[in-house]
């Protein structure tokens, strides 16, 4: 699968409305690599002030098998739940009560799709 392929297949939207504020949605290459040695293991971020949501990932071309494609196809779904809850949190004016545990965020991104199951 090429690199395009990727991207479509990921089915992300460029933008999303979270509790009335519009977020773009961004997937930057990084060297996740780089960025872990130097103490910097994020997979994404969620401004506070631009509304910006950031899904970064390493340069497509590396993952040739299938399994490598959806493992990271799954880690970028992920991602953009974890930095929506963030995005939750901001526009809910408890990002810095809840939106900085990051356990929490990540707790609720992981059981999110199992509750909605329920409803």
């Amino acid at each position: 699968m090429n690199k395009v392929d990727w991207y479509k297949e990921l089915k992300i939207p460029k933008e999303v409305v979270v509790l009335g504020a519009t977020y773009q949605i961004t997937i930057t290459e990084r060297d996740l690599a780089e960025m872990a040695d130097h103490g910097e293991e994020v997979a994404g971020t969620c401004s506070v002030y631009s509304n910006i949501i950031e899904i970064y990932s390493d340069d497509f071309e590396e993952y040739v098998t299938e399994m490598e494609i959806r493992e990271q196809m799954a880690k970028a779904h992920h991602t953009l739940r974890h930095e929506l809850i963030h995005a939750l949190f901001i526009q809910s004016g408890l990002d810095y009560t809840y939106g900085d545990d990051e356990c929490l965020v990540d707790f609720l991104a992981v059981q999110i799709p199992k509750i909605k199951e329920h409803f």
